[in-house]
């Protein structure tokens, strides 16, 4: 199996959970083990695409108007909007990429099976029917960014985010505008939200 030292989140990633002291990742193709956590995984990607995670969380409460879990976006017009659950036979959570998801069907008492795009299946701790609530949601998350994006100005920012360095430099209407260098703090604080 193919392994990787870093791992960005793209449209062809279809779900990604702990195996042992690593991150197994389903994509289009063959699984792929990464040497990062789970967290460190979106985290990256989270500075990727220039978000927040924690007010990602906050923005997605407020729209939908829940407390407790609750899908993610990392870009809408992406479709990068993700499903988090219990893995069923390890700790650790599975993040499922809600526009793979196939299909969702009952497996034992309160648990379920993700069937994914690309072929895969995968049980995880969570029942059914909550699981399609979460998808719901997602959808929903999805339309309302994409609506919200569309009403706003064309003032766009976009980012760049080096593993090695830990360095984000965001862009401003082609301009280079600041660079943050993302300091022990910020990683506490976003590992107290991911984990």
């Amino acid at each position: 199996m193919i392994t990787r030292r870093h791992y960005i989140i793209s449209t062809k990633t279809q779900a990604f959970f702990p195996h042992f002291e690593h991150t197994l990742v389903l994509q289009d193709c063959e699984p792929f083990i990464v040497k990062q956590s789970s967290a460190k995984i979106m985290k990256a990607s989270f500075h990727y695409f220039g978000i927040n995670p924690i007010d990602a969380i906050q923005t997605a409460r407020k729209i939908l108007m829940k407390n407790g879990t609750i899908p993610i976006v990392l870009s809408a017009e992406q479709n990068l909007i993700f499903i988090c659950c219990k893995a069923l036979n390890h700790d650790g959570l599975v993040w499922l990429n809600n526009s793979h998801i196939q299909k969702v069907q009952p497996y034992r008492i309160n648990k379920a099976t993700v069937f994914l795009t690309n072929g895969y299946s995968i049980h995880v701790d969570s029942k059914a029917d909550a699981l399609q609530e979460q998808r719901r949601m997602a959808v929903n998350l999805g339309n309302s960014y994409i609506n919200q994006s569309s009403r706003q100005e064309a003032k766009t920012k976009y980012y760049f985010y080096d593993h090695k360095n830990e360095i984000a430099l965001a862009l401003e209407d082609g301009q280079l505008k600041y660079i943050v260098k993302w300091n022990k703090k910020d990683d506490e604080d976003l590992d107290m939200v991911l984990d």
